[in-house]
Protein backbone atom coordinates (compact mmCIF):
# COMPACT_ATOMS: atom_id res chain seq x y z
CA UNK A 1 0.00 0.00 0.00
CA UNK A 2 1.21 3.48 -0.83
CA UNK A 3 2.15 5.23 2.42
CA UNK A 4 0.99 8.64 1.18
CA UNK A 5 -2.44 7.29 0.21
CA UNK A 6 -2.69 5.53 3.57
CA UNK A 7 -1.88 8.74 5.43
CA UNK A 8 -4.49 10.69 3.43
CA UNK A 9 -7.07 7.99 4.17
CA UNK A 10 -6.42 8.26 7.90
CA UNK A 11 -6.78 12.03 7.76
CA UNK A 12 -10.10 11.76 5.94
CA UNK A 13 -11.33 9.14 8.39
CA UNK A 14 -10.45 11.33 11.36
CA UNK A 15 -12.64 14.12 9.97
CA UNK A 16 -15.71 11.89 10.41
CA UNK A 17 -15.28 12.11 14.21
CA UNK A 18 -16.66 8.66 14.80
CA UNK A 19 -16.63 7.03 18.20
CA UNK A 20 -13.63 4.91 18.99
CA UNK A 21 -15.84 1.81 19.04
CA UNK A 22 -17.71 2.64 15.82
CA UNK A 23 -18.74 -0.32 13.66
CA UNK A 24 -16.94 -1.07 10.44
CA UNK A 25 -20.18 -0.64 8.46
CA UNK A 26 -20.54 2.92 9.81
CA UNK A 27 -17.00 3.81 8.80
CA UNK A 28 -17.51 2.25 5.35
CA UNK A 29 -20.73 4.20 4.82
CA UNK A 30 -18.99 7.45 5.72
CA UNK A 31 -16.16 6.70 3.28
CA UNK A 32 -18.63 5.87 0.47
CA UNK A 33 -20.51 9.11 1.08
CA UNK A 34 -17.25 11.04 1.01
CA UNK A 35 -15.86 9.56 -2.18
CA UNK A 36 -19.13 9.19 -4.09
CA UNK A 37 -19.72 12.15 -6.44
CA UNK A 38 -22.58 14.32 -5.35
CA UNK A 39 -25.54 14.13 -7.74
CA UNK A 40 -26.93 17.26 -9.32
CA UNK A 41 -30.62 16.55 -8.76
CA UNK A 42 -31.78 19.23 -11.18
CA UNK A 43 -29.68 17.78 -13.98
CA UNK A 44 -30.75 14.21 -13.16
CA UNK A 45 -34.40 15.23 -13.35
CA UNK A 46 -33.73 17.01 -16.63
CA UNK A 47 -32.45 13.73 -18.08
CA UNK A 48 -35.50 11.89 -16.77
CA UNK A 49 -38.08 14.30 -18.18
CA UNK A 50 -36.24 14.44 -21.53
CA UNK A 51 -36.24 10.67 -21.98
CA UNK A 52 -38.42 9.49 -24.90
CA UNK A 53 -38.94 6.03 -26.33
CA UNK A 54 -36.63 5.26 -29.26
CA UNK A 55 -37.80 3.51 -32.43
CA UNK A 56 -35.90 0.35 -31.50
CA UNK A 57 -37.10 0.30 -27.86
CA UNK A 58 -39.83 -1.93 -26.48
CA UNK A 59 -41.95 -0.76 -23.58
CA UNK A 60 -39.95 -2.99 -21.21
CA UNK A 61 -36.60 -1.44 -22.11
CA UNK A 62 -38.09 2.06 -22.03
CA UNK A 63 -39.56 1.57 -18.55
CA UNK A 64 -36.26 0.12 -17.32
CA UNK A 65 -34.44 3.21 -18.57
CA UNK A 66 -36.96 5.49 -16.86
CA UNK A 67 -36.63 3.65 -13.55
CA UNK A 68 -32.83 3.86 -13.75
CA UNK A 69 -32.96 7.60 -14.34
CA UNK A 70 -35.56 8.09 -11.59
CA UNK A 71 -33.35 6.39 -9.01
CA UNK A 72 -31.08 9.47 -8.86
CA UNK A 73 -33.85 12.09 -9.00
CA UNK A 74 -35.01 11.88 -5.36
CA UNK A 75 -38.70 11.67 -6.31
CA UNK A 76 -39.55 9.75 -3.12
CA UNK A 77 -43.24 8.73 -3.00
CA UNK A 78 -44.01 10.35 -6.36
CA UNK A 79 -41.59 8.18 -8.30
CA UNK A 80 -44.16 5.72 -9.77
CA UNK A 81 -46.56 8.51 -10.74
CA UNK A 82 -43.82 10.45 -12.50
CA UNK A 83 -42.65 7.33 -14.33
CA UNK A 84 -46.27 6.76 -15.43
CA UNK A 85 -46.46 10.33 -16.71
CA UNK A 86 -43.22 9.91 -18.60
CA UNK A 87 -44.52 6.70 -20.24
CA UNK A 88 -47.67 8.46 -21.45
CA UNK A 89 -45.80 11.52 -22.73
CA UNK A 90 -42.71 9.76 -24.05
CA UNK A 91 -43.97 6.76 -26.04
CA UNK A 92 -43.36 6.89 -29.81
CA UNK A 93 -46.91 5.87 -30.89
CA UNK A 94 -49.06 9.03 -30.98
CA UNK A 95 -52.29 7.03 -31.40
CA UNK A 96 -51.50 4.95 -28.35
CA UNK A 97 -50.59 8.13 -26.50
CA UNK A 98 -54.08 9.52 -27.14
CA UNK A 99 -55.63 6.32 -25.82
CA UNK A 100 -53.65 6.54 -22.58
CA UNK A 101 -54.64 10.17 -22.12
CA UNK A 102 -58.32 9.19 -22.35
CA UNK A 103 -57.93 6.75 -19.45
CA UNK A 104 -59.00 8.11 -16.07
CA UNK A 105 -56.86 7.42 -13.00
CA UNK A 106 -54.51 5.11 -14.88
CA UNK A 107 -51.61 3.77 -12.82
CA UNK A 108 -48.14 2.72 -13.96
CA UNK A 109 -49.04 -0.98 -14.19
CA UNK A 110 -52.08 -0.34 -16.41
CA UNK A 111 -50.12 2.02 -18.64
CA UNK A 112 -47.38 -0.55 -19.16
CA UNK A 113 -49.92 -3.31 -19.86
CA UNK A 114 -51.78 -1.25 -22.48
CA UNK A 115 -48.56 -0.34 -24.30
CA UNK A 116 -47.30 -3.93 -24.12
CA UNK A 117 -50.56 -5.28 -25.60
CA UNK A 118 -50.43 -2.71 -28.41
CA UNK A 119 -46.85 -3.64 -29.27
CA UNK A 120 -47.71 -7.36 -29.30
CA UNK A 121 -50.69 -6.75 -31.62
CA UNK A 122 -48.55 -4.65 -33.94
CA UNK A 123 -45.95 -7.41 -34.15
CA UNK A 124 -48.62 -10.03 -34.88
CA UNK A 125 -50.07 -7.92 -37.71
CA UNK A 126 -46.58 -7.45 -39.14
CA UNK A 127 -46.00 -11.21 -39.10
CA UNK A 128 -49.39 -11.88 -40.71
CA UNK A 129 -48.63 -9.47 -43.55
CA UNK A 130 -45.23 -11.11 -44.08
CA UNK A 131 -46.77 -14.60 -44.19
CA UNK A 132 -49.44 -13.45 -46.67
CA UNK A 133 -46.82 -11.86 -48.93
CA UNK A 134 -44.73 -15.04 -48.81
CA UNK A 135 -47.73 -17.24 -49.72
CA UNK A 136 -48.65 -14.96 -52.64
CA UNK A 137 -45.07 -15.03 -53.91
CA UNK A 138 -45.02 -18.84 -53.85
CA UNK A 139 -48.37 -19.05 -55.65
CA UNK A 140 -47.24 -16.64 -58.36
CA UNK A 141 -44.12 -18.69 -59.01
CA UNK A 142 -46.12 -21.91 -59.10
CA UNK A 143 -48.55 -20.47 -61.65
CA UNK A 144 -45.82 -19.23 -63.97
CA UNK A 145 -45.38 -21.39 -67.13
CA UNK A 146 -42.32 -23.59 -67.07
CA UNK A 147 -39.92 -22.32 -69.72
CA UNK A 148 -38.55 -25.10 -71.93
CA UNK A 149 -36.55 -25.10 -75.15
CA UNK A 150 -35.17 -27.55 -77.69
CA UNK A 151 -31.67 -28.46 -76.59
CA UNK A 152 -29.07 -28.60 -79.37
CA UNK A 153 -26.96 -31.09 -77.45
CA UNK A 154 -29.44 -33.69 -76.25
CA UNK A 155 -32.25 -33.20 -78.77
CA UNK A 156 -34.96 -32.98 -76.11
CA UNK A 157 -37.06 -30.27 -74.48
CA UNK A 158 -36.18 -29.31 -70.94
CA UNK A 159 -35.95 -26.34 -68.61
CA UNK A 160 -32.75 -24.30 -68.34
CA UNK A 161 -30.00 -26.03 -66.34
CA UNK A 162 -31.64 -29.44 -66.68
CA UNK A 163 -29.14 -30.53 -69.30
CA UNK A 164 -29.81 -34.24 -70.00
CA UNK A 165 -26.61 -34.83 -71.98
CA UNK A 166 -24.32 -33.50 -69.27
CA UNK A 167 -21.54 -35.99 -68.59
CA UNK A 168 -22.53 -38.24 -71.51
CA UNK A 169 -20.08 -39.41 -74.24
CA UNK A 170 -21.05 -39.01 -77.89
CA UNK A 171 -21.01 -42.40 -79.66
CA UNK A 172 -19.82 -40.77 -82.90
CA UNK A 173 -17.12 -38.25 -82.04
CA UNK A 174 -16.41 -39.43 -78.45
CA UNK A 175 -16.79 -35.89 -77.08
CA UNK A 176 -18.45 -35.18 -73.76
CA UNK A 177 -21.80 -33.56 -72.99
CA UNK A 178 -23.74 -34.47 -76.14
CA UNK A 179 -25.72 -37.34 -77.67
CA UNK A 180 -24.91 -38.97 -81.00
CA UNK A 181 -28.24 -37.78 -82.44
CA UNK A 182 -27.06 -34.18 -82.02
CA UNK A 183 -23.36 -34.69 -82.75
CA UNK A 184 -21.75 -31.42 -83.83
CA UNK A 185 -18.96 -33.13 -85.78
CA UNK A 186 -21.38 -35.15 -87.90
CA UNK A 187 -23.41 -32.07 -88.75
CA UNK A 188 -20.22 -30.20 -89.67
CA UNK A 189 -19.11 -32.95 -92.08
CA UNK A 190 -22.53 -33.10 -93.70
CA UNK A 191 -22.54 -29.34 -94.16
CA UNK A 192 -19.11 -29.39 -95.83
CA UNK A 193 -20.17 -32.15 -98.24
CA UNK A 194 -23.43 -30.43 -99.21
CA UNK A 195 -22.01 -28.57 -102.25
CA UNK A 196 -24.29 -27.70 -105.23
CA UNK A 197 -23.92 -30.17 -108.08
CA UNK A 198 -23.30 -27.50 -110.72
CA UNK A 199 -20.16 -26.36 -108.83
CA UNK A 200 -18.48 -29.79 -108.84
CA UNK A 201 -15.62 -30.37 -111.29
CA UNK A 202 -15.14 -33.83 -112.70
CA UNK A 203 -11.66 -34.37 -114.16
CA UNK A 204 -12.62 -37.39 -116.27
CA UNK A 205 -15.46 -35.50 -118.02
CA UNK A 206 -13.05 -33.86 -120.56
CA UNK A 207 -12.72 -36.02 -123.70
CA UNK A 208 -9.87 -36.22 -126.17
CA UNK A 209 -11.49 -34.05 -128.89
CA UNK A 210 -12.10 -31.18 -126.46
CA UNK A 211 -8.48 -31.36 -125.31
CA UNK A 212 -7.18 -31.31 -128.84
CA UNK A 213 -9.40 -28.35 -129.76
CA UNK A 214 -8.18 -26.43 -126.78
CA UNK A 215 -4.55 -27.11 -127.66
CA UNK A 216 -5.09 -25.97 -131.25
CA UNK A 217 -6.67 -22.74 -130.09
CA UNK A 218 -3.74 -22.04 -127.78
CA UNK A 219 -1.18 -22.79 -130.54
CA UNK A 220 -3.01 -20.64 -133.12
CA UNK A 221 -3.23 -17.75 -130.72
CA UNK A 222 0.47 -17.91 -129.96
CA UNK A 223 1.32 -18.07 -133.69
CA UNK A 224 -0.74 -14.99 -134.50
CA UNK A 225 0.89 -12.99 -131.74
CA UNK A 226 4.32 -13.80 -133.09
Amino acid sequence: MNFTAYSEGIEIYNTFKLKSKAKFSEALQKLEEYFSPRQNVVYERYKFFSCVQLESQTIETYVTELKTLASTCEFSEQENELIRDRIVLGIKDSGLQERLLRENNINIENAIEIVRAAEASREQIRNMKYDTATINFVKENQNKPKTQYNCKKCGQKHKPREYLAFGKICAKCKKKNQFAAKCFQSRKNIHEMNVPENELVYIDSVNENETKCAMENITYSNFKNV
